[in-house]
């Protein structure tokens, strides 16, 4: 199968490249938030009328990306690529912990994307297994007085992969809801 050959060679050549996986900071919000919003549309957009309505959306669906207070509220990651020596970096993953502005023991997992040229290749769960590893930390180190449930919102038709990955970590689907050509899931999972 052509397209398998050519994903283990993509995942050789990422294995020997440098990858860092690294808390972002204020100064990674612009680059945080073209990244993501630019995979989020190319996989949920089917039409101009759609991509003018979801750019629309966007201040709603990502404000942790957009403003730099709400950044800050936040707790973000990102996977970069190192060029090897010249000091260069590109991102090829970012997630982010969002904690509920309404209800203290939830926390929201937010802005999860690789790169199309890097899914498969472990990113991915890298930067969730990190993630939950925080919001589990944190949740046991306020007493149980902290987070005790981690909250997401998906699309069933374009995040079937990502879906997959949910379930093997633990999350299970509560809610669901046709909005417009999508239908979004609700999953959460219990924090330790």
């Amino acid at each position: 199968n052509p397209s398998r050959l050519h994903r283990m060679e993509e995942q050789r050549t990422f294995s020997k490249s440098l990858k860092v996986l690294r808390r972002a900071t204020t100064k990674d919000r612009c680059d945080i938030s073209a990244f993501h919003i630019q995979n989020h549309l190319a996989v949920s957009v089917r039409s101009a009328a759609e991509r003018e309505s979801q750019v629309a959306d966007l201040p709603n669906d990502f404000p942790q990306l957009l403003h730099d207070e709400e950044f800050e509220r936040s707790t973000q990651w990102v996977v970069v690529d190192t060029d090897g020596g010249s000091g260069g970096t590109t991102l090829v993953g970012c997630i982010g912990l969002v904690p509920d502005k309404h209800v203290s023991t939830t926390v929201w997992l937010s802005n999860f994307s690789v790169a199309p040229h890097r899914r498969g290749c472990g990113v991915g769960t890298q930067l969730l297994e990190t993630a939950l590893r925080a919001a589990n930390t944190l949740s046991q180190q306020t007493g149980g007085s902290g987070w005790d449930t981690i909250k997401l919102i998906t699309l069933e038709e374009v995040m079937a992969a990502a879906i997959r990955l949910y379930k093997r970590h633990g999350f299970v689907e509560v809610d669901r809801e046709v909005c417009g050509t999508y239908t979004g899931i609700w999953m959460q999972k219990k924090l330790c």
